[in-house]
């Protein structure tokens, strides 16, 4: 994928077709690359952003920036490990929680599918 040199927030992702010869704008790239997630630092498609880890991710938080580093190291009391800042105790914090929700829900599927099982 072709990265330009340009200093901006904004990006935009188009895809050319050498048939037609035409630019196609992509308004979702997890769509293009049929993916659930897509790690924005190399584009490349992903089964998860809990669980993608690559050079650009934080090693403490698990978060796809890398946190900066303050001068005291926040601790989590409910797993016990420490964190590089305020923000990346947060996004710990929001990460856990996503994937604890995942695992609620999760249980209460199966859960349901042996009540149905049983019926059956």
């Amino acid at each position: 994928m072709f990265e330009g040199q340009v200093d901006s927030a904004k990006k935009l992702n188009i895809l050319y077709d050498d048939v037609e010869r035409y630019y196609h704008m992509i308004i979702k790239l997890t769509g293009v690359m049929a993916s659930k997630y897509v790690c924005k630092w190399y584009n490349k498609a992903c089964t998860s952003d809990v669980t993608h880890v690559c050079d650009q991710t934080c090693s403490d938080c698990m978060t796809n920036i890398p946190c900066a580093f303050s001068d005291v190291r926040i601790p989590c009391v409910k797993c016990n490990r420490h964190f590089r800042s305020r923000t990346c105790s947060a996004n710990h914090n929001r990460v856990r929680e996503k994937t604890m929700l995942r695992d609620v829900w999760m249980e209460r599927h199966a859960r349901k599918a042996r009540v149905q099982q049983a019926f059956l």
